[in-house]
């Protein structure tokens, strides 16, 4: 026991030694030497009183009206969902299980109404009709509104303890969130003159605002207090060992992630346009109010989403099917995987330039060759508005098919064939032990896969469109949009070869895409991750 104390804190020591010497040598190499870094630390220090006054200045040329607008909807919104998550935490009250899954339905209906330009009374209304019609479809026991023992329990002292105890925690959390947002832009979307579109997305970052304070105000609210006296395993106990081998990630992070997303976000309230004397001007939101009234950024978006459902459906599906195949015992079968997998060893721009040479338009295309061959005509694959996206589809499937086939091999291997066996023997047919043995045992695999397959489609794309499709590919029905132009090409074609460009709305279309993706990424971990089959 003493040898693993002392041990513990030799190498604590020692972490904290590498870590000094890291921030050293990071400070020498980024600072030219200690100076110019305490100099930029003392800097920072100095500035902290400006930067109050700045605040303190701006809260006294704010609009009364904006601010207490802001501050009353963060107040109202974090009490009452903060004392609703309060007693359900203490399980005063049960919310039925169907409830997440009709709001999201919910939100879907009123997603395609805002699409298609409803008015926003119609894409509420649908939000409501979305979710009641969901939860009785779904679950006809389920009750949306309180029963009878419900409401007995909230009349409880604990309930109501805890209610108001939610109440002002949660006014006070979520009137404090909602500056968080609202402040960079000024409170300009709580003007009269605002337009309508601006001011709903005022009034949504509001809401996220607040949900960013209202948030750990749960966890430190809701924490248990004592100090726990079972002793842990491993070698970190407390914050200061893992906390000094997080500073080098951390620091990566800020200056690599954070602090360029935090510049690109500010960049798109601004009107600023490339070239010497444009003056940045504050524009809002309209940046993303100019984005849902443009017709060639909603026919990029909905390309976008095509893509990405038939990528991630088929390139899976088909890895799924491959795998299968390659699993089977067979002579020579590590040969097979391994000619099955290279494709995945190709780049992006490497695919697009085999499937050009495959679906060129004209007679030396090798599939236009084959079709003449039999007496075919031959078809426009690559300037046909309407072939182009599933050429592009099944470029994209063919450049991610490998990597997926390799998680589906190796989940496969690890698919115990006793149980298999044994199901066999029960009178299980063969599609009977695949849906109900294989299928659950590949559960961790398929999710982890959903995952990248969706990030790639949004992101890795970029590559096979560029090569495939310069420029977006062929010119749709109205003359602007282009088939192939989904939003992570659009951002680069927006940046760097547009004539008359507008930063501040490529900015925010950078910022659209990644709330996108990341929003995505998060209902995957949220709703699917919990359905996952770990084997023990």
């Amino acid at each position: 026991m003493q040898d693993n104390i002392r041990f513990d804190r030799l190498w604590a020591r020692a972490v904290a030694i590498f870590t000094v010497l890291f921030l050293g040598w990071f400070i020498l190499q980024e600072w030219r030497g200690f100076e110019p870094f305490f100099r930029l630390l003392w800097d920072a220090v100095m500035s902290t009183p400006s930067a109050i006054a700045y605040i303190v200045n701006y809260y006294g040329d704010v609009e009364t009206s904006a601010l207490f607008a802001s501050l009353g909807i963060g107040a109202v919104f974090g009490g009452l969902v903060t004392a609703f998550v309060f007693v359900k935490r203490q399980k005063i009250i049960t919310v039925p299980r169907i409830l997440p899954g009709a709001f999201w339905s919910g939100v879907a209906v009123a997603a395609v109404f805002f699409l298609f330009e409803a008015s926003m009374a119609i894409v509420l209304l649908s939000l409501l009709v979305g979710v009641v019609v969901a939860s009785y479809l779904l679950d006809i026991d389920t009750r949306l509104f309180l029963s009878k023992e419900t409401r007995q329990a909230l009349g409880t002292p604990t309930a109501r303890r805890w209610m108001w105890r939610g109440l002002a925690v949660g006014a006070i959390a979520g009137a404090v969130g909602s500056q968080l947002l609202v402040v960079p832009t000024r409170h300009c979307t709580f003007a009269g003159d605002v337009d309508p579109t601006a001011r709903w997305m005022g009034y949504a970052i509001t809401l996220i605002g607040a949900l960013v304070v209202l948030i750990p105000a749960w966890t430190f609210t809701l924490r248990r207090r004592g100090k726990s006296t079972d002793s842990t395993s491993g070698y970190f106990k407390g914050w200061s060992t893992p906390l000094l081998l997080l500073v080098p990630t951390l620091l990566s992070l800020l200056v690599f992630l954070y602090y360029p997303s935090f510049r690109i976000a500010a960049q798109s309230l601004l009107r600023e346009r490339r070239g010497r004397g444009a003056e940045p001007t504050f524009d809002c939101l309209n940046n993303y109010v100019n984005l849902m009234n443009d017709s060639v950024y909603q026919n990029s978006f909905m390309t976008t989403i095509t893509v990405t459902v038939a990528v991630v459906v088929l390139s899976m599906s088909v890895a799924l099917l491959i795998a299968l195949l390659a699993s089977q015992r067979v002579r020579g079968a590590n040969v097979y995987r391994t000619l099955l997998i290279w494709p995945y060893a190709l780049s992006p721009v490497v695919t697009a330039a085999i499937f050009i040479s495959m679906f060129r338009d004209d007679r030396s295309g090798l599939i236009n060759h084959m079709l003449n061959s039999i007496g075919a005509d031959t078809v426009r694959w690559i300037t046909d508005a309407t072939v182009a996206p599933w050429v592009l589809i099944a470029a994209a499937v063919y450049n991610i098919l490998g990597f997926n086939i390799i998680f589906y091999v190796a989940g496969l291997q690890n698919v115990p064939r006793d149980l298999l066996e044994a199901a066999q023997i029960d009178g299980a047919n063969v599609l009977q032990r695949f849906f109900k043995i294989t299928i659950p045992l590949l559960s961790p695999y398929t999710f982890f896969l959903l995952v990248a397959n969706v990030t790639y489609s949004f992101y890795g794309i970029y590559g096979v469109i560029d090569t495939l499709f310069p420029g977006g590919g062929p010119l749709l029905a109205d003359g602007q949009s282009r088939a192939a132009n989904v939003l992570i090409y659009k951002v680069y074609e927006d940046t760097f070869r547009s004539g008359a460009i507008q930063l501040g709305n490529v900015a925010a279309q950078s910022i659209v895409l990644f709330v996108l993706v990341a929003g995505i990424t998060l209902l995957q971990f949220r709703y699917l991750e919990t359905r996952v089959t770990y084997a023990d």
